[in-house]
């Protein structure tokens, strides 16, 4: 868990964190130069529990700080991200592991295994607005580097993720999301990626959220448009990371994808991949577009 400014609502996403039902939970929590009593809050629970460990750093941004709390908790077989405004359901622990264990007993524990929870948006007080079904969602490596299809909150992944997440950190191609580098190395290394039809988390909408999911369609759109103008080459340089970081152990087929991606600017071949091929979409033509548009401008 990354924290900043938070104590509106961190306790009651540590509690639920806290009532997992049937796995052992460590909680590393790294606040991110909190100015508010967020740091407070944290210290009392960590003295009432063992299992939770602070980590009270100056401000890098929730990106870098997510993955240092990550970095921070070494040895163990299952990883989750966690928002510190959310609310978990008692179960959500105990089916992702279950699920991501079935995996590993057909493939190996060597394989990147990740489980996504379909999501509850809420209002400020936890009344259900709308559920995104993930288990309907078109994921592949190529739909991650059109627009990232997931949510760290909603995420649990194994140790193999955990690895990979550290690799691409560790030479400093840090990317516009944790939970985006996740998903990511996953589909880069061959993985699996379970979507759950069923909700185990209540995703709380405040007007604070890191990132705020609109709910009407013409919020949407705003954000998309605000998307368009801000993101300049963002993915390009994910894909670059990814081939820097890897490069022989990736497939010849996943070195190609990567390499379109990463020198589309600069190729007009390229460029026409991308815009045409039927794997480069996020299954919502407006974010589809908008992305085929950054595309041609050379700015993916």
């Amino acid at each position: 868990m990354s924290t900043y400014n938070g104590e509106k609502y961190l306790a009651e996403q540590i509690d639920s964190i806290l009532a997992q039902k049937d796995v052992h939970v460590e909680l590393f929590i790294r606040d991110d130069g909190s100015s508010d009593s967020t740091r407070d809050i944290i210290t009392k629970f960590a003295e009432k529990h063992n299992n939770i460990h602070a980590n009270f750093g100056s401000n890098i941004g929730w990106v870098k700080s997510f993955i240092t709390a990550l970095a921070s908790a070494p040895g163990y077989d299952y990883y989750a991200f966690s928002d510190q405004d959310d609310v978990w359901k008692p179960e959500k622990l105990s089916v992702a592991t279950s699920a991501i264990k079935n995996v590993e007993a057909l493939r190996g524990r060597n394989v990147p295994v990740m489980w996504h929870s379909s999501l509850s948006f809420t209002d400020e007080n936890m009344n259900v607005l709308f559920v995104k079904r993930m288990d309907k969602t078109i994921c592949t490596l190529e739909s991650c580097l059109t627009r990232l299809q997931g949510a760290g909150l909603a995420m649990v992944f194994n140790a193999r993720v955990r690895e990979l997440v550290g690799r691409v950190d560790a030479i400093g191609y840090y990317h516009t999301s944790h939970d985006l580098m996740a998903m990511e190395v996953t589909y880069a290394f061959g993985g699996t990626v379970i979507f759950s039809q069923e909700t185990y988390v209540l995703y709380r909408q405040h007007s604070n959220n890191v990132m705020h999911t609109p709910v009407t369609f013409f919020a949407q759109f705003k954000r998309e448009i605000r998307r368009f103008r801000n993101i300049k080459g963002e993915i390009a340089n994910h894909a670059n990371g990814l081939l820097k970081t890897f490069g022989n152990e990736l497939t010849p087929s996943v070195r190609k994808t990567l390499t379109i991606v990463a020198e589309h600017k600069h190729n007009f071949l390229y460029r026409m991949i991308i815009v045409f091929s039927p794997k480069f979409r996020t299954g919502d033509i407006r974010r589809t577009l908008i992305g085929k548009i950054r595309v041609l401008l050379g700015k993916l």
